[in-house]
């Protein structure tokens, strides 16, 4: 029970923080914002109790002592709640849908989407899981991440990032993807309007693309590439939206709980069947999403115990804890001054290795140096300090590894 009311609390402070955004837009934008049923729709579920925020918004028009609707977003509200955004951007096909055994299919796709970015802050993606290279560009205007997609490193507040909920997590990204495109001089009202309008679509139906500007286009994909819509091929004029389009309805976590359920057991084990994931009964998945809830036990001697078998929860453990041992739904480790100093200490990360023997070499020359601050083995990924990293960097050139 407290933990759902701290998700919600949590989720409404991004809330606040679109309606924010929005304040701060000129009543010019915000009045061909209010020219589409779905944006006003979506606004109004946004509201906190506050009449001052209506005011900001220029919804709410005070003029000789009397209060009065803006006149777009009172007919355009209207039209919304008797159905009128239905015959928007995004029309749905009839009698189709994705059949309720198939839903299992879109949570694994928008995980496995939205992790891998996750995955590629902890610095556990490889090149078939790294995103796409715009939101490799988002990341790097957010501040989430610096330096190029081959040596980047977290940052501190991309470390903060991870310890988000994802309801906090797409909210944060989707107003960083909103200031970027400002930065751009591209139309903020049409990439609103795109957000808005998915708002308002149902998980799992089938809908037909339709009068899309080439910036509406582009917003798609890009929110097609973090896992909100999917399409059978790149071109197709047909999307699903999955469960974390419900996150732009200003829903709580429990509502992608299914979603992430569903990507630990396949990140667990990648054998892991369609089929048993498609034939999961109800049980099944409430007793996943208790064992998935974990939980950290920290002694006063700074031994760390979490209960987790999930690959990306261990993997931002480890960016700030030297582990000991791994078992099937638990790792060991200790926190210590030098793990810590590590997780914040400015460095190079090195991946994508295509042979152990290249990893072995770069390994073996950056221990002679005494730069090496971390490194993974099994994964082939090196942790590098800034002071040497101009030597690696040189040394990989200069022997051409790939």
């Amino acid at each position: 029970m407290s933990e759902e009311l701290i998700s919600e609390q949590q989720t409404a402070i991004f809330q606040l923080s679109i309606l924010e955004y929005l304040e701060r837009l000129p009543h010019g934008l915000t009045d061909k914002l209010y020219l589409k049923p779905a944006s006003c729709f979506a606004i109004f579920r946004y509201f906190n109790k506050q009449l001052q925020s209506l005011k900001k918004l220029n919804i709410l028009i005070e003029e000789n002592l009397k209060l009065s609707l803006q006149p777009n977003f009172k007919k355009q509200f209207i039209s919304s709640i008797t159905g009128g955004f239905q015959q928007g951007n995004f029309v749905q096909l009839k009698g189709e849908s994705y059949k309720t055994k198939k839903t299992a299919i879109l949570d694994i796709y928008a995980a496995e989407k939205w992790e891998s970015v996750l995955n590629y802050m902890a610095g556990t993606a490889t090149k078939k899981t790294q995103p796409s290279r715009n939101v490799l560009l988002l990341l790097s205007k957010s501040g989430l991440m610096q330096g190029q997609s081959t040596s980047s490193q977290i940052t501190s507040k991309g470390f903060q990032f991870l310890l988000y909920n994802i309801c906090e997590q797409v909210w944060m990204i989707l107003l960083q993807y909103l200031y970027m495109k400002e930065e751009e001089n591209d139309n903020v009202v049409e990439i609103l309007s795109v957000f808005f309008e998915l708002s308002s679509l149902e998980f799992g139906k089938k809908y037909k693309i339709s009068h899309l500007s080439n910036l509406e286009i582009q917003v798609l994909r890009d929110l097609e590439h973090l896992g909100f819509v999917y399409r059978k091929t790149p071109n197709d004029d047909v999307i699903i939206p999955t469960r974390l389009i419900t996150i732009l309805t200003g829903a709580s976590i429990s509502s992608v709980k299914q979603t992430l359920s569903t990507l630990n057991r396949r990140n667990n084990d990648p054998e892991y069947p369609d089929s048993h994931i498609i034939s999961t009964s109800d049980n099944q998945v409430q007793e996943n999403e208790a064992n998935e809830l974990g939980f950290i036990i920290l002694e006063t001697n700074y031994r760390l115990y979490a209960y987790t078998d999930s690959v990306l929860q261990i993997s931002i453990l480890s960016l700030f804890t030297d582990m000991y041992y791994r078992f099937s739904n638990l790792v060991v480790g200790s926190v210590t001054r030098d793990s810590v100093r590590r997780a914040f200490t400015k460095a190079y990360l090195y991946q994508d290795f295509s042979r152990q023997s290249d990893y072995e070499a770069v390994y073996q020359y950056a221990q002679q140096l005494g730069v090496v601050l971390w490194s993974d083995d099994k994964r082939r990924i090196l942790s590098i300090s800034v002071d040497g990293h101009d030597a690696v960097k040189g040394h990989v050139n200069s022997s051409k590894l790939e």
